[in-house]
């Protein structure tokens, strides 16, 4: 008689499992929404104590493609018909099963009842082995629906084949009877398709999805009394997101598919309904695809070794309790017990969670022979609460000379030799220390840094010693690979760590002066000469930056630096400036204005020039200077500034002479002479001059006898029968006097006495 070890959970006295029926509440809305809070969230929250005693739904959502997984646990009220969502604060009670009917107390708070889940457990031995969970035959109903905008992938046909009559004895049935050694068996029929109304927009209600296709199968003669297996085939497209649903035992158990190409996700649902949860690895909850509860899309395969005896399908004489050290073999689990020399499972009890290791040998035998290499090399290591509804965790599997060590719990389990027939292990209870060498963990810190060609960045490395506890200090190497020319130092170079003990050291990395523009790999690494698992590394970046631009003041000049002109006189200058940023920056646009003296004008022709670092751009300057300047030199100034940077300001200054005026009016013109009254009246032209035409000065008989300003004169000083010559001259401000004008004659007649 072979003693096995398991958990069997104590429930607390809020649970009392009455039986096993299910009535599964039309209308009950079983998709995720926004209002299923977590109890830890919420269990605090005020609400009044309750105790409810009703029937029992719960649902294990799949959504294989976001990795994750929910459980939704629904008591219908006996007596009030309400429906409740149960929310538990930890881990919920083992075994729950849709159709028990329990009793919970609590507190509700609208539709959700907040309760503790139980937490009583003890280790038990068993000699008789439990029986299987599910035997028989299973009559399966498949309903295949339609949205009114969207159709299932696979045709009645392909449905039928691939969960009852695959010509090539590949089904879903043909699977389950293989892993329950003929045991349990799927017979049944595949109806429809049937097209619901429900849409891809349609909220999500996979029960009222369910009971409409329940109503199109009984309106075409389908009659569903007579199955305990409900399967629904449903558009992959549809507003949950869900890749299967399965109910949690029930009689009839549900479930749901939306991927209908994953003929395994047919297996998996159904293994819900069978009361299995999911296969899984310490960091991901599909993570075991070495059983159908793992992720769907590997095809068919076998279920593990922790599933098998919750099952039940096991022969018992088959599963081995360990409590002793020594040297197991183990057959592998495909084989029927009439074909296996040796047991199939070896179940080691874990004290300190209360759980077992379980340990099993497969190979690539019936549905098994799809299974990935990574599980045929030698023992799969499982970690699971035996007698209840949990994961299973796959740890390991080990290969020849490889250990898995319980430091804890005193154990250690290593693999001696394999075939195709048999795996042996020693097992060993309280062992002696074992040192367990491990990679250690590095990180390094920031990921990322940016800086110029040729600058130093600093990286902070951290190890961590990641040995068993039973080893001794361990000297690790820190050091870095960089890009070829570049320097890298790390400070301290070594680190002396204890198991589980961390530490830091400084990484400098200096880049190329050279170094273009860009991102670039620095592998910091650590090593242990004295043992090789002692090595990891970590990758960061060294963004090198652009060069910087570095803005100048630019050059500009006057050509010539100094002009002469006359007073009112339009002189040009050129002006050439040029950009002196570093070719890094990019162009600038300059101002130019002019500075000159009060009364002259000026423009700058043109106004503004765009300029590339290190090129040059031209202008001119035409000046007129004001008509009344003195002679003299005259600063004038062009300005150059882009708005915004003060380093592009400049200035480029120049000279304007004015020079003296001596230049005389042109003659006046057109003089004549007339007698009138007595007095010689004078008119002539008038004269020009380059600035201003001060006044005339009136000449009679060579003599000056007058001073105008006008074009005109009356001679009243004359005397009759006396001839007179006339002629005028112009005069400017600076003295300048023009030539004489013609000559003009008059002779005044004696009066008669």
């Amino acid at each position: 008689m072979q003693v096995r070890f398991y958990q069997r959970v104590v429930p607390l006295s809020t649970f009392l499992i009455i039986s096993l029926f299910l009535i599964f509440g039309a209308g009950i809305a079983w998709g995720g929404s926004a209002s299923d809070l977590p109890g830890d969230a919420l269990a605090t929250a005020a609400g009044a104590k309750v105790e409810v005693t009703g029937e029992l739904t719960v649902l294990v959502i799949d959504d294989f493609k976001g990795k994750s997984s929910k459980v939704v646990y629904k008591l219908k009220d006996q007596q009030s018909g309400k429906v409740y969502k149960l929310h538990f604060r930890g881990e919920p009670p083992g075994r729950l099963r849709t159709g028990s009917v329990v009793t919970v107390k609590g507190k509700a708070k609208g539709q959700h009842i907040y309760i503790a889940a139980d937490s009583g457990v003890m280790q038990l031995q068993e000699v008789v082995p439990s029986a299987p969970a599910v035997a028989g035959e299973q009559k399966t109903i498949v309903l295949v629906a339609n949205f009114t905008d969207a159709a299932v992938a696979c045709s009645v046909a392909d449905v039928q084949n691939r969960v009852f009559t695959d010509p090539l004895n590949k089904s879903v049935d043909d699977l389950y009877q293989e892993m329950s050694f003929g045991q349990l068996w799927l017979t049944g029929d595949v109806a429809g398709p049937f097209t619901i109304n429900y849409s891809t927009t349609s909220a999500c209600n996979i029960a009222a999805w369910a009971s409409a296709a329940e109503s199109a199968a009984i309106a075409s003669g389908v009659d569903l009394s007579s199955y305990n297996r409900k399967i629904y085939v449903m558009p992959r497209t549809n507003p949950c997101g869900y890749t299967g649903v399965g109910t949690v035992g029930g009689n009839p158990s549900r479930s749901w598919i939306f991927r209908c190409d994953l003929i395994d996700t047919f297996a998996h649902e159904l293994g819900h309904n069978l009361g299995m949860d999911h296969s899984s690895t310490p960091t991901n909850e599909y993570g075991d695809t070495s059983d159908i509860m793992g992720y769907s899309g590997f095809g068919l395969r076998q279920i593990n070794g922790p599933h098998q005896d919750q099952t039940g399908w096991l022969s018992p004489a088959q599963m081995q309790g360990v409590t002793s050290s020594g040297t197991f073999t183990i057959a592998p689990l495909e084989l029927s017990p009439e074909q296996a020399l040796a047991p199939q499972v070896l179940i080691v009890p874990k004290p300190d969670t209360g759980e077992s290791y379980y340990l099993s040998y497969r190979q690539p035998l019936g549905f098994d022979a799809v299974l990935s290499t990574t599980y045929l090399g030698g023992v799969n290591i499982h970690r699971y609460k035996t007698d209840s509804v949990t994961r299973t965790y796959l740890l390991g599997v080990l290969n020849n000379g490889q250990s898995f060590t319980d430091s804890v719990n005193g154990l250690s389990i290593t693999q001696i030799d394999r075939s195709s027939n048999y795996v042996t292990v020693q097992i060993q209870m309280n062992p002696a220390p074992i040192c367990t060498a491990n990679a250690p963990t590095v990180s390094v810190s920031p990921a990322g840094q940016s800086a110029y060609a040729g600058s130093p960045l600093s990286y902070t490395v951290t190890v961590t010693n990641m040995d068993s506890p039973d080893c001794q200090a361990a000297t690790f190497t820190v050091a870095a690979t960089v890009p070829s020319g570049w320097t890298v130092s790390a400070s301290p170079s070594t680190l002396t760590l204890m198991p589980g003990e961390a530490a830091t050291a400084t990484l400098t990395a200096t880049s190329s002066s050279s170094a273009t523009a860009g991102n670039y790999a620095i592998t910091a690494g650590v090593s242990d000469a004295a043992t090789a698992v002692h090595t990891a590394s970590r990758t960061v970046t060294y963004t090198v930056l652009p060069p910087p631009c570095v803005t100048t003041a630019p050059v500009v000049t006057m050509s010539p630096a100094m002009q002469s002109g006359q007073a009112g006189a339009t002189l040009s200058y050129s002006i050439f400036v040029t950009n002196n940023d570093s070719a890094d920056c990019g162009a600038t646009t300059f101002a130019l204005t002019s500075s000159l003296p009060s009364g002259w004008a000026g423009t700058v022709s043109p106004s503004t020039v765009t300029i590339q670092p290190g090129a040059a751009a031209s202008a001119t300057l035409s000046v007129t200077s004001a008509k009344t300047a003195a002679a003299g030199n005259y600063a004038i100034a062009v300005n150059l500034s882009d708005g915004v940077n003060a380093a592009h300001e400049a200035t480029a200054n120049g000279t304007y002479s004015v020079m003296g005026d001596t230049t005389p009016p042109t003659a006046p013109s057109a003089l004549t002479a007339k007698l009138v009254r007595s007095k010689v009246s004078l008119a002539w032209t008038g004269s020009t001059d380059n600035v201003k035409v001060t006044g005339y000065k009136v000449w009679r008989n060579n003599a000056v006898v007058a001073q105008v300003t006008g074009t005109t004169y009356t001679d009243a000083a004359v005397t009759s029968g006396q001839t007179y010559a006339y002629f005028v001259t112009a005069f400017d401000g600076a003295g300048n006097v023009s030539a004489a004008s013609n000559s003009a004659t008059i002779t005044l007649t004696s009066k008669k006495r």
